[in-house]
Formats: C-alpha cells, structure tokens, sequence
C-alpha cells in the first residue's frame, strides 16, 4: 500500500512520495546524490532548531551519515528539517 495519491483520472499525482514500505522518493535520493557528488559541504537544520554544518558521507531510507572535522554524526531523517548545501547545485 502507498502513500502516493492518485488523481481523478487513475494516475499518480504524486509519484516522488515516500511510500508505506519506507523507500526514500526519488527527489530526496537525487538531492542527496548531488550533495554527495559535489562534495560540498552543508548545513543541516534539525525540528529542534539545532544547525549541524558537515560533509554529506552517505544516507540511507532512516538516516544521514555528517562528518565534520574527521568526526561521524549519525542524524535521523525524522529529526531533519532542511538541508542546505553550501553552494548552489543542480539536481537532475
């Protein structure tokens, strides 16, 4: 069963939602993607108000991997509220 809404017509209307089985949608995994490729840095803003600033290592459908200074940080997607990269990039 997924999330994903369909319109009048029978056809998804949001066919990048994250579906009930937990598979991140294919916007976030393309934003991730160019983040890490880039090798840019980013700010993270956490639903706290916490701003983590790092390198995007790698992420998985429950959390991303930030590394600043050598050290790893391990942040849950539920606790994210915006990534911002440092430079402005092109998600394909």
């Amino acid at each position: 069963m997924s999330d994903a809404k369909q319109s009048e017509d029978g056809s998804d209307s949001n066919a990048d939602i994250v579906s009930a089985g937990g598979v991140a949608s294919n916007m976030q995994q393309r934003f991730l993607m160019a983040v890490m490729d880039a090798k840019v840095g980013v700010t993270i803003y956490l639903t706290n108000g916490v701003k983590l600033q790092g390198m995007l290592a790698s992420y998985d459908d429950l959390c991303v991997l930030l590394v600043r200074r050598e050290h790893p940080q391990l942040v849950y997607k539920h606790a994210i509220s915006t990534i911002l990269p440092d430079e402005t990039l092109t998600v394909s």
